[in-house]
């Protein structure tokens, strides 16, 4: 059984290849159990229920392509989930976009790779 300290993170992008390598950075993340990948937001909405996720790490580009309501929808059917929005590079853009669209910030992929962000730090809200 998973331990409270451990952030149980479901990761959606459209694109596989992106969930995949995504969900092998988690697995080597202490303080984090990856859950799951959806790549459509009706699999993301189902995989939230089934998951018990306490963090969503989605697409940037994706979410603005798509369903906008999509992050309000997960908020109301988890109520107290994270959401964070990812993009290869970082941005005060892509920062701004996270907050308008609801998510509780912004995550750089290639910063997450290279160890300069930690994502139980962000997701905790100790680091930006």
């Amino acid at each position: 059984e998973n331990t409270d300290s451990s952030h149980r993170v479901l990761v959606f992008d459209h694109h596989h290849s992106g969930g995949r390598w995504l969900g092998m950075v988690l697995e080597c993340t202490p303080g984090c159990e990856f859950v799951g990948h959806a790549t459509s937001p009706d699999q993301l909405e189902a995989m939230v229920v089934e998951s018990r996720a306490g963090v969503v790490l989605m697409n940037l580009k994706d979410t603005l392509a798509g369903d906008k309501d999509l992050l309000q929808r997960i908020k109301r059917i988890r109520p107290g989930i994270k959401i964070f929005l990812m993009e290869e590079e970082d941005s005060s853009v892509y920062h701004d976009q996270a907050g308008k669209l609801g998510a509780q910030g912004f995550i750089s992929k290639k910063a997450l790779t290279e160890g300069r962000t930690g994502l139980v730090e962000v997701i905790e809200g100790q680091s930006e």
